[in-house]
């Protein structure tokens, strides 16, 4: 199963999510204008949605990093294999 990448899936959503919660908080809506305090209640679920799923995401890579690397790192090191790390880009 391929996964997203999550270096590139995590910080997309947190700052979503902190723009959603911080800018469009509910106390930016004046009173007399319901259609406003409406989107700006749709905007602040939106956030608390993509913090739930953010926490899910984190769960998930923590999995992963935890577990799935960790037991590939040692199979890695019982084979005797030598390390794949990336190199420095080098200028031309």
């Amino acid at each position: 199963m391929r996964l997203p990448c999550p270096l590139t899936v995590v910080p997309t959503i947190l700052l979503v999510a902190a723009l959603a919660s911080i800018t469009l908080a509910p106390s930016h809506a004046r009173d007399d204008d319901p259609e406003r305090r409406e989107a700006v209640r749709r905007a602040v679920e939106a956030g608390d949605d993509l913090a739930q799923r953010l926490g899910a995401i984190r769960a998930e890579l923590k999995g992963v990093l935890d577990g799935d690397l960790a037991d590939f790192n040692r199979a890695v090191q019982t084979a005797g294999v030598p390390p794949v790390a990336a190199s420095p880009k080098i200028e031309r």
